[in-house]
């Protein structure tokens, strides 16, 4: 297991994933991440559909609050990813 060897960094008592949920649900179908060689823009309805289906899938296979990922991913993906996602819980 890697590990950082700098101390946590506090975000104001939040997390990414909370921040992104919460930017959703402000402002919809507005950009929240751009494609620069496409132009291809997908909206925070979608990121945080996509945050959370990803939560779900990794919570039905076991993953729990701590536990880290990682995956590899193209670097011109179809939709939005991430290379290192530390796992957020299901529910809001």
């Amino acid at each position: 297991m890697w590990t950082s060897p700098y101390a946590p960094v506090e975000v104001g008592g939040t997390t990414l994933h909370r921040m992104v949920l919460e930017a959703a649900a402000r402002s919809g179908d507005r950009p929240a991440l751009v494609d620069g060689p496409s132009g291809t823009a997908f909206g925070y309805r979608l990121l945080a559909e996509r945050v959370r289906g990803v939560a779900a899938g990794l919570a039905a296979r076991g993953f729990r609050p701590g536990t880290c990922w990682r995956c590899g991913r193209p670097t011109c993906p179809s939709g939005p990813g991430w290379p290192s996602v530390p796992w957020p819980p299901a529910g809001p």
